[in-house]
């Protein structure tokens, strides 16, 4: 859910990894559940993963995806981790949402579609946007 909220603002590579994370966190657990600890092996190859969901690992994004597991993901089940509050993040969230929506992608035939038009329209963090009845956000 976190991957497509945030492919507009990311790069592939980015939303490949939050998009697969948690078959990568199951080296960590699987076993313990019945399944293969080594699921991510499916992505690993280059034309790997076809009928897989989004298919092979673009890029380094294979790689970058167990590392973050390993270095950050399964570190953050331990119960003495040390852990930043939610408000700490707002100023990295206000980086990356301000980014234009496919900026790595500009030709994508979703660039503007996903804000609804240039991204000055799209709402700054916080701050409350009018909805109709509908659902739709008010021009």
């Amino acid at each position: 859910m976190a991957a497509g909220i945030l492919r507009p603002y990311i790069s592939r590579e980015a939303h490949w990894l939050l998009a697969h994370h948690e078959v990568f966190q199951g080296l960590y657990y699987f076993e313990h559940c019945g399944l293969d600890p080594e699921r991510r092996q499916a992505w690993r190859e280059t034309g790997a993963g076809a009928g897989l969901h989004m298919g092979a690992a673009p890029g380094r994004a294979w790689r970058k995806c167990a590392e973050f597991c390993e270095e950050w993901d399964q570190a953050s089940f331990d119960p003495a981790y040390s852990s930043m509050e939610l408000s700490e993040f707002v100023p990295a969230m206000e980086r990356v949402f301000s980014r234009d929506a496919f900026w790595d992608d500009p030709d994508s035939p979703k660039a503007g579609a996903v804000t609804g038009g240039s991204p000055d329209a799209a709402p700054a963090i916080g701050q409350t946007v009018p909805v109709l009845a509908d659902g739709l956000r008010q021009q």
